[in-house]
């Protein structure tokens, strides 16, 4: 038997012993007020599935604190109830998130591993400090360990069919694509292989500041030994963002002058739009994407030697 004389000694053994009985449980420390919210729920194949998730930023969170994600199996083994642990789909530095703002993520992609059979799962997330592993506390109710559901997810007829009861449907703009089709208008030959046309833009959803309208004419299935025969563009003072959404837009007109030793043809003409701002990523748009996010609005026929030149209707 071992007497422990010292108070001192004896706090630290009281600690040690606290610890060992708690073992793997969770400090409550309040670190930041946050509130996740599933705002977007698509099933994309069996067993697959993607969320929007969005994060109400009442105060940043405290510093050395990330997010994590579990989707939880209603049957936990002796590894836990975590089945698979969904990305974050935005910057992971919730310290540095801005009060007073709501994040929207990305589309966050969920593949379900073959174990995961018919169930209820709980889609949960949390805020752990990256140093002593404690669990912070966020906005809304807690499962008693520092986690927080976005919602039930069910998983039925194999996989082949996922639902999120009373989550809203993942939309078109939240996936990054803008509802907008061009189409040509005002087409019109205008000399010896030259011709000019506008693009009319409908825009049925909010199209993001700082976006400019290409167009390319190439051949009609482009490779690595065919590229783009000529480039065009607007004038550059289109606002983007100002274009009301269930409006058509009509650009300025488009001039193209044709290389002297381009042979009589079928071209195809392709749009889309770029951003200078941002390293010129293009827009993901609804229409006819021809895989480089360039979207094919019509066919021009030269003939005669460019002394005839034709918009092909679509």
């Amino acid at each position: 038997m071992i007497i422990v004389k010292s108070r001192y000694l004896r706090c630290l053994l009281l600690a040690s012993l606290l610890a060992s009985a708690c073992g793997a449980c969770q400090t409550a420390v309040s670190a930041a007020d946050l509130a996740p919210t599933m705002v977007g729920f698509k099933q994309l194949a069996p067993r697959q599935f993607e969320v929007v998730v969005s994060w109400k930023v009442v105060a940043p969170a405290s510093p050395g604190y990330v997010i994590f994600s579990h989707f939880c199996s209603p049957t936990p083994t002796d590894n836990g109830d975590i089945l698979v642990q969904p990305e974050l789909g935005l910057d992971n530095h919730p310290d540095r998130w801005k009060a007073g703002t709501t994040l929207v993520s990305k589309p966050i992609v969920v593949t379900l591993p073959a174990n995961a059979t018919d169930a209820t799962y709980d889609y949960k997330v949390g805020i752990v400090d990256t140093k002593s592993g404690d669990r912070g506390e966020l906005l809304g109710e807690s499962d008693g360990s520092n986690r927080y559901s976005l919602g039930k997810v069910i998983v039925s007829n194999g996989g082949k069919t996922i639902t999120a009861p009373g989550k809203p449907a993942v939309t078109p703009e939240m996936e990054g694509l803008v509802d907008a089709t061009s189409s040509v208008v005002n087409f019109r030959q205008a000399g010896l292989r030259q011709f000019s046309f506008q693009l009319s833009v409908d825009v049925k959803s909010r199209i993001p500041a700082d976006e400019q309208i290409f167009v390319h004419l190439t051949v009609p299935t482009p490779d690595a030994q065919h590229p783009l025969i000529v480039a065009v563009g607007t004038s550059g003072d289109i606002d983007t963002a100002k274009w009301p959404v269930g409006q058509q837009h009509v650009t300025p007109a488009m001039l193209v002058a044709l290389q002297a030793d381009l042979a009589d043809g079928e071209y195809s003409l392709r749009a889309g739009f770029w951003s200078p701002s941002h390293n010129g990523d293009r827009l993901r748009l609804t229409g006819k994407d021809d895989g480089s996010l360039r979207y094919i609005v019509g066919t021009v026929v030269v003939s005669g030697n460019g002394a005839k030149i034709e918009l092909k209707p679509q």
